[in-house]
């Protein structure tokens, strides 16, 4: 099964040092450069079928980036009479970050970022998110702060209402063959596709556990992990894991910045394209038993995107 609108990416065979081979689902081979972009497919689809796809729509998202240029490469790009507003809340201080740096050792400001996607038409505000949770009625209010007018508003933040990320590995267990997988490793931010990673597995029966990687620092170099409106943050923070559900063995880690630099290092000498928060996957292989089956998914490089088209 594949997404009519990106082509699959591939599965790639990797040596990872001191724990062996493993299987890599390279999503820095979207459109932008990260699996965002599979979400932003979906709604697409979505807001055509729905009959919302018009100027009349405002499509908004928390987001450190990667999911609002995915937004606005994806609806910016259509006729006027099918483009809705695009719109993004970033974290106070935003601006003056340095994003990166990826295994390119690419960096960039904030800023740079901010005003790429303003050029794009794109609307962005920063707001200070760690006082409160966002709901879709404050989302919205922010968006007309900064002259957002729209009938319908569609927040993203936490999803959208059909699965966006289960056909990464809809696509990826086919490659794999008959191996008995007995791990996937996925980042997590708001950590959509690690529940839709466990929900596919779990329905087909398939053994495999899911751990999950996150970070508790804004000022992790692994940045896009860090949301508040996670709901595994607040056991993440008192316990420093977070599980899927009670009694269930796929849960959510974290890692630190040495283990992440480390990683960033080795898939710089491998090839592999991918951002800190890309990286931070690779960083848990340490703790699983050395020649495991595992599949690690990539969810890709969103800093090029900002230093020219892919």
């Amino acid at each position: 099964m594949g997404d009519a609108r990106i082509q699959p990416t591939p599965v790639r065979i990797i040596e990872w040092p001191g724990f062996g081979r493993i299987w890599v689902k390279d999503e820095s081979l979207c459109p932008t450069g990260t699996f965002k972009d599979r979400l932003s497919s979906r709604l697409e689809e979505s807001l055509e079928r729905t009959g919302l796809l018009t100027p009349e729509t405002a499509i908004g998202s928390i987001t450190l980036g990667n999911t609002l240029a995915s937004l606005a490469s994806t609806f910016l790009r259509r006729p006027e009479e099918e483009r809705p507003s695009v719109f993004g809340v970033f974290p106070a201080g935003f601006g003056a970050r340095t994003i990166g740096p990826d295994t390119a050792g690419r960096s960039m400001r904030g800023a740079d970022l901010l005003a790429r996607l303003e050029r794009l038409g794109a609307r962005v505000i920063e707001h200070p998110l760690e006082e409160r949770y966002l709901d879709g009625a404050s989302m919205q209010r922010l968006a007309e702060q900064v002259g957002v007018r729209f009938r319908q508003f569609v927040d993203v933040t936490n999803g959208i209402d059909a699965p966006a990320y289960r056909i990464i590995l809809e696509e990826a267990l086919p490659e794999i063959g008959p191996a008995p997988l007995d791990y996937v490793i996925v980042p997590v931010g708001a950590g959509i596709l690690f529940q839709e990673a466990v929900q596919l597995l779990r329905e087909r029966g398939h053994h495999a556990v899911v751990r999950g990687v996150s970070v508790l620092s804004g000022n992790s170099i692994a940045d896009k992990l860090f949301g508040y409106y996670s709901p595994y943050y607040d056991d993440l923070r008192k316990r420093a894991v977070a599980q899927y559900a009670p009694g269930s063995s796929d849960r959510v880690e974290l890692v630190d910045d040495g283990a992440i630099s480390e990683a960033l290092g080795v898939l710089r000498a491998i090839g592999v394209d991918a951002e800190p928060s890309a990286a931070a996957a690779f960083a848990a292989l340490s703790r699983l038993p050395a020649g495991s089956n595992v599949l690690v998914v990539n969810t890709g490089n969103g800093i090029p995107w900002g230093h020219g088209p892919r």
